[in-house]
């Protein structure tokens, strides 16, 4: 499942060779990152586009099946991840995390 960014600024503008978020979410604070691979030439475009994907994200409805989808592709990749790095850790960590 590709994100919004590489659906919407890699795909359809071509403004990226690579870009992919990250969310690190804590308490109190927390880091929203975007990590975007450009040529001098497209850059401020590039910004632009990741800012006004973000404001659709404040002003725009999500559809609840977009939702679920996501949330789904989310968790196999972190159960693929977790496969790789650890086996013997996936079953406890199914049944205990999620």
């Amino acid at each position: 499942m590709s994100s919004r960014l590489f659906q919407n600024i890699r795909e359809k503008q071509g403004l990226a060779y690579s870009i992919y978020s990250d969310l690190n979410p804590y308490r109190d604070t927390g880091c929203l990152s975007v990590y975007a691979g450009t040529s001098r030439e497209s850059a401020v475009k590039l910004v632009e586009s990741v800012v006004a994907e973000f404001r659709k994200l404040k002003t725009e409805e999500v559809l609840l099946m977009s939702c679920a989808v996501r949330k789904t592709s989310s968790k196999a990749a972190w159960f693929s991840a977790w496969s790789r790095a650890c086996p013997a850790c996936l079953t406890w960590r199914a049944r205990n995390v999620l």
